[in-house]
């Protein structure tokens, strides 16, 4: 099956005939893509911001050359002119065959695939569960007395995961994340960090936060990691895992001793 193009824009309008499905696909994905030119069979088609993109079945003549279908049409009866230039508009276009647009385009605008991931970056920033400035703050770290390239990795990774709404993810990473640190702290395990850290009087504040981590996290996390199947299972939500606040306060202290 072979198809014929027609697009139209501020600079005019033109046609592409006897475009292969691999070919239109080509053109397709360039125009959700927001692209401003495609090459197609070694020329160069001009796509920016188009105002009317439609796509018809090559059904009625046999030979699909722009010589050809125009004869077949009655020549330049059916014609009409765009800056200079003959071009078939798309009721023409329907006498050899019909619309296939929606099937190609479905309804997608020019620049699709950029406004849906400009949009996902959007959601994955505003929602992330570490705050990029503290991510930020944690690669500025100097490594002389510990390594934070995994700490880094770990927090990049707990975004991700909570940003796809891997809650189950996110709670084993938040769990990891407090295996991981203690000796920053120069204890050996997160329950000393929430018990003893500083003293029993100073940071009052901060040992609220870590026995939250500790008391709750750690046991919500632990049924993910090591809960055996059963014949019901709820999974979480965002609620359950929600420990952004406290992680936030354990990396802002890690942040101020490093």
């Amino acid at each position: 099956m072979l198809y014929n193009i027609y697009i139209s824009h501020f600079t005019g309008k033109y046609n592409i005939f006897g475009l292969t499905k691999q070919k239109v696909q080509k053109l397709v994905m360039a125009y959700l893509n927001g692209e401003k030119y495609v090459s197609i069979s070694g020329s160069k088609y001009y796509i920016n911001e188009p105002s009317d993109v439609k796509i018809f079945q090559h059904e009625k003549c046999e030979n699909s050359t722009e010589d050809s279908i125009k004869y077949y049409l009655g020549n330049i009866n059916y014609s009409k002119k765009s800056s200079g230039e003959l071009y078939l508009p798309p009721s023409t276009l329907l006498k050899l065959g019909k619309d296939v647009t929606d099937g190609f385009l479905q309804d997608k605008e020019y620049g699709e695939n950029i406004k849906i991931a400009t949009k996902e970056a959007i959601i994955k920033e505003t929602n992330a569960y570490v705050d990029k400035e503290r991510i930020n703050q944690l690669k500025a770290l100097p490594n002389s007395s510990f390594d934070f390239t995994k700490l880094v990795k770990l927090c990049e990774e707990l975004n991700e995961n909570f940003a796809k709404q891997s809650y189950l993810t996110v709670g084993m990473i938040v769990r990891t994340i407090m295996n991981h640190v203690p000796p920053i702290f120069g204890l050996k395990n997160f329950e000393e960090i929430a018990s003893n850290y500083a003293g029993p009087k100073e940071h009052k504040s901060f040992k609220k936060n870590m026995s939250h981590l500790s008391d709750s996290l750690k046991n919500i996390a632990d049924s993910y990691l090591h809960l055996q199947i059963r014949k019901k299972e709820v999974l979480p939500t965002e609620i359950q895992v929600d420990f952004k606040q406290d992680l936030d306060v354990l990396l802002a202290e890690i942040v101020r001793i490093s």
